[in-house]
């Protein structure tokens, strides 16, 4: 009777230890997280997203600082470098982007990245122009080594643009720029056309030096530019019909 007995002591200890094991494995299965829903970065991706977005805001703090327009000289090597960077911060933003959402949908994988990318890209461009015409105005204009004169620059033509917020802007000659215009002087330019301009387009004025700009100009020893410009507009009155048509003095 002593190994019946024994024999029953083990069949129950194995029935009590078996399932109690299997219980528990079960439990800790449950309990936890799948491994891929807790390994995605969620707050690192709106990190990341938001982070893009602040571009825009330094933007336009950044255009209280500038407030004139540069003739001369042109620095087209600056203009350039910022077209190449731009790119290449939007290449790492969304590669970066990519990396953290590794965990996600391929829908996600795809237009998150693409959107942050693009973002960064078009953030970094205008941050980049407008920081560097603040500083190449600080470089080339030394501050008690400069003069500043009222004088006339002729207009090629003058344009507007429609949607939320209309502008109206005159491009100059013989050196190019685009300067934004009051909205009283862009109407007085379409009532004041130039012999043989039928004023077929609102929206476009041909003036090829009929129209002058009457502004504020500062200049140093090797630079000219425009005061009251940058980015904002041209006090209402610049806009004028030239003393003599196609000359400025």
């Amino acid at each position: 009777m002593f190994p019946a007995s024994t024999s029953t002591e083990h069949g129950e200890s194995l029935m009590t230890e078996i399932p109690l094991a299997n219980l528990a494995e079960s439990a800790t299965d449950i309990s936890s997280p799948p491994q891929d829903e807790s390994a995605v970065p969620v707050k690192k991706i709106w990190a990341l997203f938001f982070g893009s977005l602040a571009w825009f805001p330094l933007f336009f703090v950044l255009g209280w600082f500038d407030t004139a327009t540069e003739l001369i000289p042109r620095h087209v090597g600056i203009d350039q470098a910022c077209l190449v960077i731009a790119p290449v911060l939007g290449l790492l933003a969304g590669a970066l982007g990519i990396y953290l959402t590794k965990k996600l949908t391929i829908r996600q994988r795809i237009v998150l990245p693409l959107v942050i990318m693009f973002e960064v890209s078009l953030g970094a461009f205008v941050v980049a122009n407008r920081a560097s015409s603040i500083v190449e105005g600080w470089l080339d204009f030394p501050h008690g080594k400069t003069h500043t004169r009222q004088g006339l620059i002729r207009i090629s033509r003058a344009y507007q643009t429609h949607g939320k917020n209309s502008s109206q802007y005159i491009q100059t000659m013989p050196i190019w720029s685009n300067l934004e215009i009051a909205p009283e002087d862009f109407v007085f330019m379409q009532n004041n056309r130039q012999p043989g301009d039928d004023g077929r387009n609102p929206d476009n004025i041909s003036s090829r030096g009929y129209f002058c700009a009457k502004v504020t100009v500062e200049e140093s020893a090797k630079a000219v530019r425009i005061l009251h410009a940058g980015s904002q507009k041209l006090p209402q009155g610049t806009v004028m019909v030239c003393p003599v048509p196609g000359r400025a003095p």
